[in-house]
């Protein structure tokens, strides 16, 4: 049953890092989630040289193909980087919002007012961080 999680959860983390590979060979710079790779040669080459191989190698063989022999390895990296700048601008919305509610306790207010001090000496998100811990365990 669990198995079935773990591997939805794995193809959506590398369902952007194949995103992120296919933009690469675009020739996109800027942020991951403005990439367009709609009509672009050198994505659908990569694309189709990857899709080609199917189950005849194992996953590491095929992730290190797709990124060029960067890595072998499942990261988490694209999707946070794509999240990014939606991370931002919640972090600057909800900066200094107050709880909005009828009835509102300390329970309340503290459960979604910012953790100043734990997010100054965390740098890595809950995605990353939960996305890692699997990428460990899955192993």
């Amino acid at each position: 049953m669990y198995k079935d999680y773990i591997k939805y959860f794995l193809a959506t983390v590398l369902e952007f890092q194949v995103f992120e590979q296919l933009c690469a060979a675009a020739g996109h710079n800027g942020h991951l989630h403005e990439c367009d790779i709609y009509r672009s040669r050198d994505a659908g080459r990569l694309l189709g040289e990857t899709m080609q191989i199917g189950a005849s190698k194992p996953a590491s063989d095929v992730i290190r193909i797709m990124t060029r022999g960067k890595t072998n390895r499942i990261s988490p990296e694209s999707i946070v980087k794509f999240f990014r700048p939606l991370e931002l601008w919640l972090r600057v919305q909800n900066r200094d919002e107050e709880v909005i509610g009828w009835n509102s306790n300390y329970e309340d207010v503290a459960l979604f007012a910012p953790q100043r001090a734990l997010a100054s000496d965390s740098h890595l998100s809950p995605v990353v961080t939960l996305a890692s811990f699997i990428v460990l365990f899955y192993k």
